[in-house]
Formats: C-alpha cells, sequence, structure tokens
C-alpha cells in the first residue's frame, strides 16, 4: 500500500513536471545527465 502511494506521488510530480517544463528542455536535461555520468566515470577510471 505504501509502495502504491509513492508511485502515484512520482506520477502526479511527473505530470506537473512535464506540465510546467517543454519536452524538448526535459530531453536536454536527461541527456545532459546521461553526458555528465558518462563524464564522471571517464574521470573516476
Amino acid at each position: 500500500m505504501i509502495i502504491s502511494l509513492i508511485t502515484s506521488s512520482i506520477s502526479a510530480a511527473l505530470d506537473i513536471i512535464l506540465a510546467v517544463i517543454p519536452k524538448k528542455v526535459l530531453l536536454l536535461i536527461i541527456i545532459g545527465l546521461i553526458a555528465a555520468i558518462y563524464i564522471g566515470f571517464d574521470f573516476n577510471l
């Protein structure tokens, strides 16, 4: 029951975020995060 409450709150937050932020900006943020993770892994190696 707690898990369903958490997932419903996450989906609601995602709906609000998608309503506020345009999809293209969200895609750029996701790509930037992925690139930052890869660059971070390269620096750690």
